[in-house]
């Protein structure tokens, strides 16, 4: 019982954390934004792919969705740097 309490705190403690810097990040200007959400996805795309692999290592086989994870993982990564998955500029 008391691993569950703690559990559940730590939970509450990580969403009230997240909650608090979405609420600062409402107040800053784009520029610091774009900023932001850039190194958020390069972390996504690794840590999409650290996942993988682990799942890949853990299993000791070739693991369809583990690499479907590493593909995302890559691709968040390339369409991060090639400024697609935030463009500057909405076309209209």
């Amino acid at each position: 019982m008391g691993k569950g309490l703690l559990i559940m705190l730590i939970v509450f403690v990580a969403v009230a954390l997240l909650h608090l810097i979405s609420l600062k990040m409402t107040h800053l200007n784009e520029k610091k934004k774009r900023k932001f959400r850039k190194v958020f996805w390069y972390f996504y795309g690794v840590i999409f792919i650290m996942q993988g692999v682990v799942n890949m290592i853990e299993k000791e086989r070739f693991v369809l969705i583990s690499v479907i994870m590493c593909v995302a993982g890559f691709a968040s990564i390339i369409l991060n740097y090639l400024d697609k998955i935030n463009p500057k500029s909405i076309p209209k």
